[in-house]
């Protein structure tokens, strides 16, 4: 019974996030404001622990900052079974239940199996054998070892750490705000508000300026 109240509770909170305009594409699936100041890259493994319980920190700054944008990466790295259950997962945006599937993947408290995936997406009302069939498919393969690669550049003495956090500007690509493993709300919270009010300070330059030139 707690199972299905479950489901039920991550269906009404996907169709919020839908109303707060997700973008779910083929490749790397994005959350919040797609169009957002400030983007957050998420590189995760469902088998890994840190990642799930940093799930709720993600959510919670989701809801506070309107202009975040986030972009989840899965990166299987734990065991074997994590590339094919990151495979299983991403093949459900064919389907269109990417974020339901996410959600409560992330929310499990123990490490999740296929089964676990395979049960949870059949709950879900998912075609459980299409995906077996999609997940195979090149471009989910190649967005998982692009993920693999990206991640290797923050690597720390030859190790990914998971979870790893990239905040920077949207827009911008060399300047990065990057952090590894479990993380206070707090601290990233900060982050993006100090991002935020930089974007917000230069609009407010770029207005004086023209402004000024005007006057002139």
């Amino acid at each position: 019974m707690r199972k299905y109240f479950f489901l039920l509770f991550v269906l009404l909170f996907t169709s919020i996030l839908l109303a707060m305009n997700i973008n779910l594409s083929l490749a790397a699936p994005v959350t919040g404001n797609a169009t957002g100041t400030v983007t957050l890259t998420e590189y995760y493994d469902y088998e890994c622990p840190h990642c799930r319980r940093m799930e709720q920190v993600i959510e919670k700054l989701q809801a506070k900052y309107p202009e975040l944008k986030v972009i989840h990466r899965v990166t299987p790295l734990i065991t074997p079974i994590s590339r094919e259950i990151a495979s299983f997962t991403l093949a459900s945006q064919n389907q269109g239940q990417w974020l339901s599937l996410h959600l409560i993947m992330m929310h499990l408290s123990a490490r999740p199996t296929l089964q676990e995936a395979e049960s949870i997406a059949d709950q879900l009302g998912l075609n459980v054998p299409l995906l077996f069939k999609t997940m195979q498919q090149m471009h989910i393969q190649s967005e998982i070892t692009h993920n693999i690669k990206q991640a290797e550049t923050y690597a720390i003495n030859g190790n990914i750490y998971l979870p790893i956090f990239v905040f920077k500007l949207s827009g911008q690509k060399k300047q990065t705000i990057t952090f590894t493993g479990e993380q206070p709300y707090v601290l990233l919270s900060a982050i993006v508000k100090q991002l935020e009010s930089y974007t917000r300070n230069n609009v407010k330059n770029y207005i004086r300026n023209k402004a000024h030139a005007q006057k002139v």
